[in-house]
């Protein structure tokens, strides 16, 4: 009877050494996403490369549901964002909240992300979970340069968000006059 008992401890142990090696193998690959999503913030291509060919998916989620392309536009990191584009990284993911690195881009104002997103083919009025659009975005934080890149991606000055808010009315609402002025000098927005 000794011996039953001495193999199923070792096999009660046994399990339990196994799922913790389990969870810290799972802590490593965390560990190794927060480490990639690092990598996008601040730019270093380099070390994305690496991430990427060691295996690491392209469209891995923080918990926030962010992605590697959505905090390099965020942070304004051009060439993280070309880089991440050039290896398939979908410029249309959303994240928990349904904000795209589209969206992260206007918030922040950078321009030049913002054109190059379009260039692979970003949805223009893609929503938000809240219905909003890149282009209320632009109107919120009085973006003029972008909110006209937007117009002219053809982004719809005319949609609400589940609100009823409208480019309009954000504009309208933050006092962003040059916005404004864009919206009544005929951008067909009401």
């Amino acid at each position: 009877m000794k011996l039953f008992y001495f193999f199923l401890i070792y096999f009660v142990c046994g399990i339990f050494y196994f799922l913790l090696a389990q969870e810290e193998g799972y802590k490593a690959i965390q560990d190794e996403n927060g480490k990639f999503y690092d990598s996008a913030k601040v730019g270093d291509v380099i070390s994305l490369g690496k991430f990427l060919d060691s295996g690491i998916n392209i469209e891995s989620k923080d918990s926030k549901g962010y992605t590697a392309l959505i905090y390099a536009a965020y942070y304004g990191q051009e060439d993280a964002v070309e880089f991440l584009l050039s290896k398939g990284a979908d410029p249309c993911s959303k994240d928990n909240r349904g904000n795209t690195a589209l969206m992260g881009a206007v918030f922040k104002g950078h321009l030049g992300i913002v054109k190059r997103l379009f260039q692979a083919k970003c949805v223009v009025d893609q929503k938000n979970v809240s219905g909003q659009t890149a282009l209320m975005y632009a109107a919120l934080f009085g973006r003029v340069e972008i909110f006209k890149t937007l117009i002219g991606y053809g982004a719809d000055p005319n949609l609400s968000d589940d609100l009823g808010n409208t480019v309009l009315s954000l504009a309208e609402g933050q006092g962003h006059t040059e916005i404004l002025d864009l919206l009544m000098a005929g951008t067909p927005a009401h």
